[in-house]
């Protein structure tokens, strides 16, 4: 499932508004694709988008949008096609309600099936060219996606001076801070359930010479609420109350799984280990791997 929305995304991504090029192909099986009256192909060529082999062609017509989505409902049905589900899935996405242009856009376009074939139609908005010609894309792939495309995420940072604790297996080293009494190293790790990381550290601290002694276990939590999550205390971070402060328009809807373990050792010395994963639905939706920032804030004790 996840795998076919993945790839609806990509194409809405990449395909509406693109300008007419001049790559020449015949990748359409003209026969098998009805096309309306009063309308000219103009361009043809292929893409290719997570291993995906996605052939498109360009239209300009002189019936309306909804003379276009009419023919075609009619046409393809009749040849075995049949509106796809998995768009309607998309369509249904409680997050959608909360983006109306988003949502106002994907139901313009027309989406069908017929075996392992899709056919999306992607219109232009009508008079783009200010010649009352309707401009619209069809795009057709096999459904089967071989492999969830992946974020190269590369290791800015050295190995930390210090080895106070692990480094979760795979992930990056995209900061680092350190001086006489403090560390804070920052990772990045793709692809694990923020779950799975937080056993880890459970799991492996006391190899470091760790003790657990205090967690708040990974739930929901909104944006305002990090900055707690990354000291032991929120004594020790002043700043905490004093930047209690409005968050930009849209940002207090923004969620996060967020956990925190708080070690001691025999010295007195603290480690808090935070981790936090974006909620992203659509991401979530198109299969993309799950980001999760860890970070590691090592701080020992001085009196």
């Amino acid at each position: 499932m996840f795998s076919k929305i993945k790839i609806f995304i990509l194409v809405l991504c990449f395909f509406p508004g693109l300008g007419l090029n001049s790559l020449q192909a015949a990748w359409w099986d003209t026969n098998t694709i009805p096309e309306p009256p009063s309308t000219q192909q103009v361009d043809e060529e292929a893409r290719t988008m997570a291993d995906t082999k996605i052939e498109v062609s360009y239209y300009s017509s002189d019936l309306g949008i909804d003379e276009i989505k009419d023919f075609y409902s009619k046409e393809l049905i009749g040849k075995e096609w049949k509106e796809s589900e998995v768009y309607q899935n998309i369509l249904n996405l409680p997050e959608l309600k909360k983006k109306p242009k988003t949502e106002q856009f994907l139901a313009g376009n027309l989406v069908f099936e017929k075996g392992e074939q899709v056919l999306f139609i992607n219109f232009l908005p009508q008079n783009v060219y200010g010649d009352q010609k309707t401009r619209f894309t069809l795009s057709r792939w096999n459904r089967e996606i071989p492999k969830t495309p992946e974020i190269n995420i590369p290791q800015i940072a050295q190995k930390p001076k210090k080895d106070v604790a692990p480094a979760y297996p795979g992930a990056s080293l995209v900061g680092l801070e350190e001086d006489e009494n403090l560390s804070v190293a920052n990772y990045i790790s793709q692809g694990a359930g923020i779950g799975e990381i937080a056993a880890f550290y459970k799991d492996n601290m006391r190899k470091y010479g760790w003790s657990l002694e205090s967690e708040e276990p990974v739930e929901k939590a909104g944006l305002k609420d990090m900055k707690k999550y990354y000291f032991a205390s929120e004594t020790d971070c002043p700043e905490c109350q004093a930047s209690k402060l409005p968050l930009a328009a849209g940002a207090e809807s923004i969620e996060l799984l967020m956990g925190r373990q708080v070690y001691k050792n025999a010295g007195g010395d603290t480690c808090v280990v935070v981790f936090n994963q974006p909620v992203i639905p659509e991401a979530e939706a198109a299969g993309i791997g799950k980001m999760t920032n860890i970070t590691v804030r090592y701080e020992k004790k001085t009196q």
